[in-house]
């Protein structure tokens, strides 16, 4: 389902950006700069919907 998606995708982000700054604090020095939080897509912005076999 689409919403299964959102939030899989959601915490992936998520835990992509803590991954970052455990490395981060880790080695500063591999990175140009301090990793940030994840933003908001603009309200007309896209973003992959995906839509499995189990639709109805």
């Amino acid at each position: 389902m689409p919403a299964q998606w959102t939030v899989k995708k959601v915490k992936e982000a998520w835990n992509s950006f803590f991954r970052a700054m455990k490395s981060y604090k880790k080695n500063p020095e591999l990175f140009k700069d301090k990793p940030k939080m994840h933003e908001y897509k603009n309200k007309n912005g896209e973003f992959m919907l995906i839509f499995t076999n189990l639709q109805y």
